[in-house]
Formats: structure tokens, sequence, C-alpha cells
């Protein structure tokens, strides 16, 4: 229950008392054969929750570290005696995933190869490399990641595509874009697998869009689109495609890729970003009226208490003030920059944001 609620020093106190009174062989709680077998399997479940907990806790900052040395200690104790239970893969794999989060990158490394070679017909054994990737990226090690990959990439007859679907998207997702790439390549050329194959299109093409390779990535987000015209990723593929059509200077097809996310989508925040966007294609497009346009669309009728929406509506905003300006509207950009300093009383662009509402109350009166 303690574990329920997130109370883990709790609950591997519990654990530990627990573990007290059932471990003595003379225990009064194993006064029989019968009583002995059914303890037995509550003291390996404590022994291995109790490693768990000292895993979870965060707070106060002074107990992780020797906490998760603690853990280390319990997980060995627990897989020197318990090594054929059905928690020992999971016991192991915890072990990696501490070791890493303590720099000891050698030894974690050690642990998942034993869990693949000691456990390999357990999800743990068999998914152990990608445990390691995702092990690695939740504590910020990018390189142990990186080689993980490699490692899989050198025994990929030991992986299925969803193996490496799953790492493809753990790498974008840690914007490892070249290795994410790498990671799908072995999902697009091995399977037909919707499930697979429609998010392995949308990541290396995002990934490639990324690495500033949009020639790639409009190949593979039209291929998507070919494939899958109703895919779950329609938007968020339209409006990446629409941004790398943008920068390849092919505006038109940008507007268009746009178009069709105003058309059906409903998400506030992808309507948002397309708008952004459509105002940048409108400015290379010689069009600054319907750029600002496009801009205060955004600046005017986004919801500022989304916090999603904060970092468009302030580009938007800084991107509309000069047009206003160029424009003559000096109570629209005088508006803007009061907007600006409401919503962010801190931003970075204060400074400039003052300068431009003295600079239009200026113009304004010379034209009075």
């Amino acid at each position: 229950s303690y574990m329920k609620v997130g109370n883990f020093v709790d609950a591997l106190k519990a654990f530990n008392t627990l573990i007290g009174w059932l471990k003595p062989a003379d225990s009064l709680y194993n006064n029989s054969a019968d009583a002995a077998e059914k303890n037995r399997d509550l003291y390996e479940k404590a022994c291995f929750y109790r490693g768990y907990c000292c895993t979870q806790v965060k707070d106060p900052p002074n107990l992780v570290t020797p906490l998760r040395k603690k853990a280390l200690e319990f997980f060995k104790e627990f897989l020197t005696e318990f090594p054929g239970s059905d928690l020992a893969p999971k016991a192991m794999a915890q072990m990696g995933a501490v070791q890493l989060e303590l720099n000891e990158f050698d030894q974690a490394v050690k642990t998942f190869n034993q869990l693949a070679s000691t456990y390999p017909n357990s999800p743990e054994g068999e998914s152990a490399l990608f445990s390691l990737v995702k092990s690695s990226m939740e504590v910020g090690k990018s390189d142990v990641a990186r080689n993980a990959l490699q490692d899989m990439l050198s025994k990929k007859s030991s992986y299925k595509p969803r193996d490496f679907a799953g790492v493809g998207q753990l790498m974008v997702n840690n914007g490892l874009y070249p290795e994410a790439v790498q990671a799908y390549a072995e999902v697009i050329g091995s399977t037909d697998d919707r499930v697979l194959l429609e998010p392995a299109l949308y990541g290396t093409g995002k990934s490639h869009y990324e690495m500033k390779n949009y020639e790639q990535a409009i190949a593979l987000f039209e291929e998507l689109m070919e494939r899958y015209p109703k895919s779950g990723l329609f938007y968020d593929a339209k409006f990446v495609l629409g941004n790398a059509y943008r920068e390849t200077g092919e505006q038109q097809k940008a507007t268009d890729a746009l178009s069709d996310v105003f058309k059906y989508a409903e998400d506030p925040v992808l309507i948002n970003r397309a708008n952004l966007i459509l105002g940048k294609v409108q400015l290379e497009q010689n069009d600054p009226v319907a750029a600002n346009a496009s801009f205060q669309r955004v600046a005017l009728l986004a919801d500022p208490k989304n916090k999603l929406l904060l970092p468009i509506i302030e580009e938007c905003i800084l991107a509309s003030i000069p047009l206003s300006m160029e424009m003559g509207r000096y109570q629209d950009v005088q508006d803007s920059c009061d907007q600006y300093e409401k919503l962010f009383p801190h931003g970075e662009k204060l400074e400039y944001i003052r300068n431009m509402r003295r600079e239009a109350i200026r113009q304004a009166a010379m034209q009075g």
C-alpha cells in the first residue's frame, strides 16, 4: 500500500520488518511445513521489493545515492538466494539501471549482457539491450545508449523489428536523430506491419528534418501519406512536411500541407503551430500583410492558459511587432507590446519590447 501511494521509504521499512519476521528458520511464523512454504513466497517477494523501493526514492536528495547502493546490495543478495525466481530477471534489469545511475557504466553493460545470457527466455532477457538503451536514456547517458544500439545492430538477427522500433522512438524522443534513422531502418526494411512501419516512417522523416535533410524528410512523409492517408500521425506529418517544404523554398507546397492541418485538426497546439509556420511562409512569399494576420491570429486568439501554447504565442507576438511597425499600425504595436509584458513579465525580449513601444508612441505622435 505504501508503494501504491509512492511512499517508498515507509514501504522499505515495512518490507524490512516482514523479512525480519520470516527469514529466521526458527521463526514463530514458520511453525509448520505449510506455513513455512507460504511464508517463503512472501519472503521472496519482500526481498525483491525492498531493493525496488531503494531504486524509487527521490527525496530527500541526501538519501538517493546511499539507497541506490543499498538496492545493488539487496538485488545481489536476492539473485544469490533466488536465482530461479520469476522476479530474478527483473532484479537483474533493475541492477543494471541502478549501475547506470551511479555511473558504473562498465558494470551496467556486463549486467545487461548477463541478463541476456542467464535469462534468455524472459521478457527482460529478450530485450536486455533495449532495456540498456532505455535505462541509459532515463539517466541521461547517451553514449551508453549509442553503444547499445551498435551492439543490437551487430546482432540484429537476435532482435525483432519491434525492438528496433522501440529503440528508434527512444532515440527520437531524446534528440539522437542519426541513431533513430539507424534503428528505424531495421524496421522499414523488414516488415509491412503498419503498427511498426507507420511510426518508423514518421520517426525517420522527423529525424531527417531535424538533421536538415529536408529532401529525405519530404520523401518519407510523402510515402507515409500515400501508404496511410488516414494515419493517426496525419497532422504531425503534415505539419513537419509543411516546414520541410518551406525550408526547401517550395512555398506553395508548404501552404498546401498546412492547409490540410487547418481543414481537419482540432488540437489547438497543432493549429497555432501551423499558423506560425504559415506566417513564415507568407513572409517568404513577400506577403507581409497575410503573414501579420497569421501571427496576430495566434497572438490574439490562442489561449495563454495553455502552457504548450505560450512559446508559440510569444514567437508570434515578436514576429508581428516589426511587421505592424512597417505598416504604420502603431496602435497594434503598442497593444502587442502590452500583451507581451502581461504574458511574459520575465521574458528575454522585454528591453526590445519597451523600445518598440516607445518608438510606436513616437511615430504615432509624429503622425498625429
